[in-house]
Parts: C-alpha cells; sequence; structure tokens
C-alpha cells in the first residue's frame, strides 16, 4: 500500500469526501446515522461548507500518496452552553479494501490529536453498531469506554440495529500526565 497522510479536508474536498461518504452509506447503511437520501440531498455548497475547519467541527481524510481519499472522520462540538464539553466523532469510514492496515488508527488518532486541542472539551462520545466488531476493537484499543447501549437505535430497510455508546474522558488522560 501507497504512504498514507491524514489531513484536515476543506472545501476544495468537497466532491471527493462526497463520492466516498456516499459509498459508505450504500456499502454499510446500519453503520451510520446518516442516510443516502439525507446526503444525497444536500448541496454542493452544504457540503464544501461542512469541511471549513474550526474549533467546532472538523473533517479529516485519509489519502495515498497520490492524492486518492481513502478515509474520512469527523469531529463536531456540541453547541449548547451545558454541553459545548463535548464533541462527538463521527462518520468513520475506510475504504473495505484497505482495512487492516492502520488507516483507521491514523484517522482516528488524528481525531483524537484535534480533539485535545480544541479549548475546555472534557469528552468524545461515539456510536457504534454493536455489530461492528472491528470498530468497536479500534475504539476500545484508543480508549474509548462503553458506557450504554440502546436497542434498536437505527432501523434500516425494516432491520433495527442496537448501538454500543462510548466515550474518551480527555481529563482522565490529562490526570495521567501529573
Amino acid at each position: 500500500m501507497d504512504v498514507v497522510t491524514v489531513v484536515k479536508l476543506s472545501p476544495e474536498d468537497a466532491e471527493a469526501f462526497q463520492e466516498l461518504r456516499m459509498r459508505a452509506l450504500e456499502e454499510s447503511p446500519a453503520a451510520f446515522g446518516a442516510s443516502v437520501e439525507e446526503v444525497e440531498a444536500l448541496s454542493p455548497d452544504e457540503v464544501a461548507g461542512s469541511l471549513v475547519p474550526s474549533e467546532c467541527s472538523t473533517v479529516f481524510g485519509a489519502r495515498t500518496e497520490h492524492g486518492s481519499l481513502i478515509g474520512i472522520a469527523g469531529l463536531k462540538r456540541e453547541r449548547g452552553v451545558k454541553t459545548s464539553h463535548k464533541a462527538f466523532l463521527w462518520g468513520m469510514y475506510v475504504l473495505p479494501e484497505l482495512r487492516n492496515r492502520g488507516v483507521g488508527r491514523l484517522l482516528l488518532d488524528a481525531v483524537m490529536s484535534e480533539a485535545r486541542c480544541w479549548s475546555g472539551l472534557h469528552q468524545v462520545n461515539l456510536t457504534v453498531v454493536t455489530t461492528s466488531w472491528a470498530a468497536r476493537s479500534l475504539y476500545q484499543s484508543a480508549g474509548f469506554v462503553k458506557f450504554g447501549v440502546e436497542r434498536s437505535g437505527y432501523l434500516v430497510n425494516g432491520e433495527t440495529f442496537d448501538l454500543e455508546y462510548m466515550v474518551f474522558d480527555l481529563r482522565m488522560e490529562q490526570q495521567g500526565d501529573d
């Protein structure tokens, strides 16, 4: 495999991002909260706007040395006064033919490095379908801890899927540095 780099995506990456996100939703509809229909309905300007990095939202892309986008992951901070200490990891996806080669770990490391830089952020949350063993294992190996399960959290084509809720407490990590 080529050398892979992880970068913050920008509005110029909108088309490649949208293509990869659509592929993810089509291949694994139960793995994501968004649907094909919802994402297809977004205008090119909305997609580009979602890729403007800030201290509230950043999307990362894993690229080969030839520039091909092979993986994505987003981090979005909650906006409420009482919830802005939390962010949510979303949309993590790596092309199936390139899984188990460390690309997911590179994306997750980039997301968590970014989270550590956001002022006042205490935790990163995520949800993962309970049948996604590889994803759950990756998150656990990075220090995410399960804090609940939602039965029938997603309904896809008449079938329900349970969701596992996980958290990474950034404050615990900081205490370990003392």
